[in-house]
């Protein structure tokens, strides 16, 4: 699944409603449930504080939603960050693998990273320059950037 329509398909129900109701629509494999659990079912509508105990979510069923997930640096941009090579550009994001992965594991929630700085060096490992793509905004120039590409047209949204 291309990630930009599965984040818009997030938007349209309404932000954290989790993957629980997301994936199966999208065209992916059903859940596998292993025996005696509960499926998982889809929000009943967007999720607000539990007034009966303000730690955990509800979506006005009235029952306490506990959001899990797994947290991975990579899921919204392709990037170098913790990988001990590095390139440009950087390597793709398998998506579709994280999205089986959530699913695998029952995982309702996920949250996502984006780095600013296209080019940049950390210490894992010293020295070693990363970079990550893409970014909000058309790289079109005028000119180029510190990076030694175009630099960035804030004016012009990235359709990527």
């Amino acid at each position: 699944m291309h990630r930009r329509r599965f984040l818009e398909g997030i938007a349209l129900v309404g932000g954290a409603t989790g993957l629980s109701g997301l994936l199966p629509k999208s065209g992916r494999s059903s859940w596998t449930v292993p025996t005696g659990e509960v499926p998982p079912t889809p929000a009943k509508g967007p999720l607000r504080i539990l007034s009966s105990n303000p730690r955990y979510f509800t979506d006005g069923s009235g029952k306490a939603i506990y959001l899990a997930g797994t947290h991975n640096w990579h899921n919204f941009q392709d990037n170098g960050h913790r990988l001990w090579e590095a390139g440009d550009p950087p390597p793709v994001f398998d998506y579709d693998a994280y999205l089986d992965f959530l699913t695998r594991h029952h995982h309702n929630f996920f949250r996502l990273w984006r780095w600013e700085s296209p080019k940049w060096t950390d210490e894992h490992p010293v020295s070693l320059t990363k970079y990550c793509q893409p970014h909000p905004w058309v790289r079109s120039g005028p000119g180029l950037a510190a990076d030694g590409k175009p630099r960035v047209d804030l004016t012009r949204f990235n359709p990527e």
